[in-house]
């Protein structure tokens, strides 16, 4: 499975990160953690942005089929299941 990941940490204050286009769970990434938002797609390499809005980082990703996984440290804290992927759009 083709996967990419974008490895976080925070230097002097804590950040948020969100994963789109899910809206799942908030994850607050505090000075001394490292972190890691895997993006998953059974077939291709997923395309990912990122930005900072409103003082907060959001992850997009863009592939249907594409699901995510949060990590601190070496413990998987947040995944989101195959049944729960980006749906296919009619015309892309």
């Amino acid at each position: 499975m083709p996967d990419v990941t974008i490895l976080l940490e925070a230097y002097e204050t804590a950040f948020t990160v969100t994963v789109e286009p899910w809206a799942a769970p908030r994850f607050e990434i505090r000075p001394g953690e490292r972190c890691a938002v895997t993006i998953h797609h059974p077939h291709l390499l997923p395309t990912v942005t990122c930005a900072v809005a409103a003082g907060e980082m959001v992850v997009t990703a863009h592939e249907s089929g594409s699901t995510f996984s949060f990590a601190r440290g070496s413990i998987t804290e947040f995944s989101i299941p195959d049944t729960f992927a980006i749906p296919k759009l009619s015309g892309l």
